[in-house]
């Protein structure tokens, strides 16, 4: 069973400093909680888990999705995957804004899938080990 590790803040209003604040809280969150899952992995895996862990702010009627992961040199990337914009207007309506919030929330359905699938992999190689097979010797038949 993977552990939900998804955070996200909502804010009712959009000001710099709240919004930078709120972000802050999310990406600290975040590492925690990244920390916390690959740590959980033997040693031996670490470096081969593409793991990252999404999170969301929400302000006003925008959402913005990012990722953290750990890349290489042990340094922490944050990427933005996608903005979500839900529209004000009937202008935006008719202009497909509610075709770009749907192909928005798919974005995140898939990135959300994706990081399930490469934990489920994470998880199955933790507990599956290798068959180790005794060496051949030269009395052995050539069947066996």
């Amino acid at each position: 069973m993977v552990p939900n590790l998804a955070t996200g803040e909502i804010a009712k209003d959009i000001w710099k400093s709240k919004f930078y604040k709120d972000k802050l809280k999310t990406v600290l969150s975040s590492k925690m909680d990244l920390n916390q899952f690959v740590e959980s992995f033997p040693k031996s895996y670490v470096n081969t888990l593409p793991v990252y862990i999404p999170f969301i702010i929400m302000a006003e009627l925008e959402a913005t999705v990012y990722a953290l992961y750990l890349g290489s040199n042990e340094l922490y990337i944050i990427n933005e995957v996608t903005t979500i914009s839900l529209p004000r207007t009937l202008f935006e309506i008719k202009d497909g804004g509610i075709s770009r919030v749907v192909s928005s929330l798919n974005i995140v359905k898939v990135t959300a899938s994706q990081m399930s699938r490469s934990q489920d992999e994470a998880d199955c190689k933790a507990w599956i080990r290798p068959i180790w097979f005794p060496p051949k010797y030269e009395s052995d038949p050539d069947d066996a």
